[in-house]
């Protein structure tokens, strides 16, 4: 077989830096890698299916929830949740006199 990490990523590289990015993570969480390579197949495979802009979009989307598998991108593009937009990071608390912040409970 052919199947190597290394394959995986160069593949995923060749469509986008979010779906490396994604597989790097697959192929680091994944416990079995056996398993990871048929997920990262898998995965790879939505490129032709889907197209590398969608793939990338739900490679983002799962990143941002910390999901790594082949069924977590199967999902988003089945119910085209890639167009979400990510969560912005949140913003400082703003000041004012009635907030005590992390100070106050020393």
């Amino acid at each position: 077989m052919e199947w190597s990490p290394e394959r995986f990523v160069e593949q995923a590289a060749a469509i986008h830096e979010d779906v490396e990015h994604y597989t790097r993570r697959v192929l680091e969480k994944t416990r079995y890698q056996d398993q990871a390579n048929k997920m990262c197949s898998g995965i790879l495979n939505f490129a032709r299916k889907a197209g590398p802009e969608r793939l990338a979009a739900a490679c983002r989307l799962a990143d941002s929830y910390g999901k790594y598998s082949f069924r977590e991108i199967q999902d988003i593009l089945q119910n085209k949740s890639e167009a979400i937009d990510l969560p912005e990071e949140p913003a400082d608390m703003p000041e004012h006199e009635n907030i005590k912040g992390k100070e106050y409970y020393k």
